[in-house]
């Protein structure tokens, strides 16, 4: 059954429900639906193996004294990599990590697929070349996030990129951004998609309300995201009092830096905002359901999309962004959402008080945004266009 269709995928799994473990989440039972054999190599709070439905996931931690351990056993082949590889630094030694855990199941793969390039796809690269498979590797705004870090071990990302049969990234501003570290080859741009049949609007968001006490014509904004300032929760603060009295505000994500911050100003703020973080992801729909406008600022050129933005699309609601990195590939300014200015905390509180000012226009923005997302980021059409690259990877 598993004839030249098993998998090796290195990259992120749930928990934490990471964007890219979210869509691993999703991917890999479309792959053994198709008939192929998935093995998963994955970060995790403990070492060990799991088994899930039809695959296993094999966990490693990335705390130091873990992985000291683990590394001091191989300490041979190590030395010996990094004299090869001339590769100092910490996502050296994390890739080490990952081969331990990877290598004793590469003798059953047909293909590897990595995510990220740093320390993942250095990793896979090794296996790819060790034991002859073919490499898919995805990348995302990793070279945006930490610019400098890849420039510096661009050398080492272009022999990544030299032992993937094929690249792929979830948007045009993403691919572009191979091109930085000296990458100049065809990348199939393939978005992540969002599950359009669990986030509708047919989904009711009058739970969600009565848990936090919002009654059921009071207007709803909506942050979901980490806590934290690379995802522009600072803008959102920042705009806050300009709306705070006009609705209700959810902030909900994972634990992060700003978290204390929009804790206090929703203490000094009784009744009016509610800050939920590590909520879990049964929860995910009812939050977009209970919102009318959802935001998602993003600071600077890292976002590929943003996930919360295709998510929020396909639960039907109006998406105020910034007109900044990827994000333009699925906001339709005035078409689907608003697009401001990057860190205009006054833009975004003056989008926010359009949009309230108008319902009819929430309702138009949300159902475009709706469509754009079942035809570009369904995805069952996702997952269709990246399982056609394996395909063609094994000559299937």
């Amino acid at each position: 059954m598993f004839m030249g269709r098993s998998v090796l995928i290195l990259g992120e799994y749930p928990p934490p429900f990471g964007g890219v473990g979210i869509h691993v989440r999703s991917f890999v039972p479309y792959l053994i639906e198709q008939g192929y054999q998935v093995r998963v190599v994955s970060a995790g709070r403990e070492p060990g193996v799991e088994e899930a439905d039809g695959f296993t996931v094999h966990r490693l931690v990335h705390e130091a004294r873990d992985n000291a351990r683990v590394l001091a056993r191989r300490l041979p082949s190590v030395v010996a990599e990094f004299a090869r590889s001339r590769f100092a630094d910490i996502d050296f030694l994390k890739s080490q990590a990952i081969t331990a855990v990877a290598e004793p199941l590469v003798a059953d793969a047909d293909m590897i697929c990595a995510y990220h390039l740093l320390p993942w796809g250095f990793a896979a690269a090794r296996l790819a070349e060790r034991f002859g498979l073919p490499l898919c590797m995805v990348n995302f705004g990793e070279v945006y996030a930490a610019e400098a870090h890849f420039r510096r071990h661009a050398r080492q990302i272009r022999y990544v990129a030299s032992q993937a049969s094929e690249l792929v990234s979830v948007s045009q501003h993403c691919a572009r951004s191979l091109s930085q570290v000296g990458i100049d080859r065809e990348v199939d741009v393939i978005p992540m998609g969002v599950d359009v049949d669990a986030l509708s609007p047919s989904v009711d968001g009058s739970v969600m309300r009565a848990r936090l006490g919002i009654g059921d014509g009071e207007p709803v904004v909506l942050y979901l995201g980490r806590m934290h300032q690379n995802l522009g929760l600072h803008t959102v603060l920042e705009a806050l009092p300009s709306f705070v009295g006009r609705a209700r505000t959810i902030i909900a994500g994972a634990r992060s830096d700003l978290t204390p911050a929009a804790e206090a100003f929703a203490a000094a703020h009784p009744g009016r905002v509610s800050v939920i973080p590590d909520f879990p992801f049964e929860d995910l729909a009812g939050f977009y359901a209970a919102a009318d406008v959802v935001l998602a600022p993003s600071p600077d050129n890292r976002p590929c999309m943003g996930l919360a933005i295709k998510e929020a699309m396909a639960s039907g609601k109006p998406v105020i962004a910034c007109d900044i990195g990827g994000i333009p590939e699925a906001v339709v300014h005035e078409g689907t959402g608003l697009l401001t200015p990057a860190e205009d905390s006054e833009a975004l509180g003056a989008a926010v008080g359009r949009l309230l000012d108008d319902p009819a226009e929430c309702a138009r923005l949300g159902a475009a945004g709706r469509e754009r997302a079942i035809d570009l980021f369904s995805v069952q059409r996702t997952n269709e266009r990246l399982e056609g690259v394996f395909a063609r990877m094994l000559g299937l």
